[in-house]
């Protein structure tokens, strides 16, 4: 099984469910996804220790490349931040105050972050 133990649980309550109460058979499972299938889907489907180890590889790489160290910290920011700030404003309808709150932020820092990365509120 290549997903997650939540997407095995979800699989076997389905394949109950479809059995109707008999015997789990192949045909009430979903069907086998191949690993790269599973290992290449939208950043979002990450769980927390893939994203860890995808953030240490690309550090690493970038230090490797000779890049200026000094910087790698300000371009990590620019890359994870917008999403993560675009997110919380849609989840919250473009309220400052509440997505501020669900990102542990203020909402004048929210404010100021959302005008650095030009990210404009709908």
């Amino acid at each position: 099984w290549y997903g997650t133990v939540r997407e095995l649980r979800n699989a076997v309550e389905y394949a109950a469910v479809l059995a109707r109460g008999g015997v789990v058979l192949p045909e009430h499972l979903p069907l086998p996804a191949s690993r790269s299938l599973v290992t290449s889907s939208e950043p979002g489907d990450h769980d927390e220790t893939e994203i860890v180890a995808l953030l240490r590889k690309w550090a690493e790489r970038k230090l490797t490349l000779c890049e200026d160290e000094s910087e790698l910290y300000a371009v990590l920011l620019r890359l994870v931040e917008p999403p993560i700030l675009e997110a919380a404003m849609k989840e919250h309808s473009n309220q400052f105050a509440a997505a501020a709150r669900w990102l542990g932020l203020h909402r004048t820092t929210l404010k100021k972050k959302l005008d650095q990365y030009e990210i404009v509120q709908v």
